[in-house]
């Protein structure tokens, strides 16, 4: 099942039990998802899908700098939940064994891009800038 069909299940769920936060805020990704998806005239991919989420908990962050609300901190929890796990700085480098030899013998804006690219080719999410951490340490 595709991400966003799970979120569009989700928003039934959530108007049954009555989860006006979630229900609000998963309704506000289908619609960023659907106007993109009307723009580009295809459905988007899970990936694309966890770049819509990822902007909107970036407004809801900048939001809260400005002013705390338990609102904006219950609908990112929510968000957070569809995302992938990111990889820790550790797990990061384990994974990029294969390619350390490659790494070392790269340019580094050229390294970091083939790690970033290796770890998606793995179905792998990481930080970028743990990414550029950990690579910038396997180039010494």
């Amino acid at each position: 099942m595709s991400l966003t069909n799970q979120i569009r299940d989700d928003v039934k769920t959530a108007m049954k039990s009555r989860d006006d936060v979630r229900r609000n805020i998963l309704r506000v990704v289908l619609g960023d998802v659907e106007t993109q998806e009307s723009r580009t005239g295809k459905a988007l991919e899970d990936e694309q899908v966890h770049k819509v989420i990822r902007k909107i908990i970036a407004g809801n962050e900048e939001a809260l700098e400005a002013r705390p609300d338990d609102k904006l901190v219950k609908e990112n929890e929510v968000l957070n939940a569809y995302l992938p796990q990111l990889l820790s700085q550790d797990k990061i480098l384990e994974a990029l064994k294969p390619i350390e030899g490659d790494l070392k013998a790269m340019q580094g804006g050229q390294a970091i891009g083939r790690a970033i690219g290796f770890l998606k080719s793995e179905g792998l999410a990481a930080d970028g800038k743990d990414v550029t951490a950990v690579v910038k340490g396997i180039q010494g």
